[in-house]
């Protein structure tokens, strides 16, 4: 998937206990961002369940003078003690003067068939 400046509304879909990733491609953007946070909540009145940010999830892979790419990723970790179901996220960049959204939506969280049973 890839994402730019516009703020688009997307649903995923993360298997518990695996890599999921992206790229938000971003135009026209001299300045670097100075943090991003992708925010997942089940619902918009409860706690945070989990946060990734800038150098912690997600990452500025290239910069060149007319384009930035930067990575989002959740690691196996991130998921695999959450329950399966509907949260709520967001992603959002952040500059001197501004706060960017870039999505949101729903993130659902699905119980794998292959776990960590090997069969012999």
């Amino acid at each position: 998937m890839e994402f730019g400046l516009d703020t688009e509304i997307v649903n995923l879909d993360i298997i518990s206990g695996t890599s999921y990733a992206f790229d938000c491609y971003f135009e026209g953007v001299s300045d670097s961002f100075i943090d991003a946070f992708l925010t997942v909540r089940l619902d918009y009145n409860t706690n945070i369940v989990l946060q990734k940010r800038l150098n912690d999830g997600i990452t500025l892979v290239e910069q060149t003078d007319k384009i930035s790419v930067y990575s989002v990723r959740l690691a196996p970790e991130d998921t695999v003690n959450l329950q399966s179901g509907v949260y709520v996220f967001d992603l959002i960049f952040v500059t001197e003067y501004d706060k960017i959204p870039i999505l949101y939506g729903t993130l659902e969280i699905k119980t794998g068939v292959t776990r960590n049973e090997v069969l012999e």
